[in-house]
C-alpha cells in the first residue's frame, strides 16, 4: 500500500509537470483561466472534504466496529482495514496539500494580474 501511495504521488507530480508544460504552450484567455481556477478551487475543496470524511469514517469504524477495523484487508491480506484507511487518508491529505498549494498560488497570480 505504501508503494501504491508513493506511485500515486509520483504520477500526480508527473501529471502536474506535463499539464504545466501544456498550459504554458496553449494560448488561453484570462476569463477562461479564471473559470478554470475557480473549478480547480472547487475540486481542491472537494479533495480536502473527502479526505476529512474518510478520516472520520476510519475513526468511527475503529470506535464502533473494532472487529471489522481489525480484519485483514487488501490483495495480500497484510494490513488491517483501519491501517489501510489510515494510509489512504495520508495519501489523500498529501494530494490535498499539493492541490491547495497549487490553488493558493493560482489565486495569488490571478490577484497580481487583476491589478
Amino acid at each position: 500500500a505504501v508503494a501504491w501511495g508513493i506511485a500515486g504521488l509520483v504520477c500526480g507530480a508527473i501529471c502536474v509537470l506535463a499539464c504545466r508544460a501544456a498550459l504554458f504552450a496553449t494560448p488561453a484567455s484570462p476569463p477562461r483561466l479564471r473559470i478554470a481556477l475557480a473549478a480547480g478551487t472547487i475540486v481542491t475543496i472537494a479533495m480536502i472534504a473527502i479526505a476529512a470524511a474518510t478520516a472520520l469514517y476510519a475513526i468511527a469504524l475503529a470506535v464502533d466496529a473494532a472487529r471489522l477495523a481489525g480484519e485483514a484487508n487488501g490483495p495480500f491480506q497484510i494490513l488491517s482495514v483501519s491501517a489501510s484507511l489510515i494510509m489512504q487518508v495520508v495519501v489523500m491529505v498529501a494530494a490535498g496539500a499539493l492541490a491547495a498549494t497549487a490553488t493558493i498560488r493560482g489565486w495569488q497570480v490571478e490577484s497580481r494580474l487583476a491589478q
